[in-house]
């Protein structure tokens, strides 16, 4: 899923809480990610590539509310 194809916050199964896989295409989006996280205190700022992040999909969430661009890699898996 490409960023311009978001799921609205509100389409994401709210009984859905599991490990997601997220990338950045840009540094810009990445430092985006990054503020908004902090601000919320959900950042926890570890990963093997800058740019994929493992993640909970209450991260997920805090993102799509804040309309940060990034590709949702496990968006489809059941």
């Amino acid at each position: 899923m490409s960023a311009g194809a978001q799921p609205a916050f509100a389409e994401i199964d709210p009984e859905r809480n599991r490990l997601e896989l997220i990338r950045f295409a840009t540094r810009e989006a990445r430092r985006q990610a990054i503020s908004v996280l902090v601000a919320c205190g959900k950042f926890a700022g570890s990963a093997s590539d800058p740019d994929v992040w493992n993640v909970r999909t209450d991260v997920v969430r805090a993102l799509l509310a804040e309309n940060v661009p990034f590709e949702w890699l496990t968006r489809e898996l059941a």
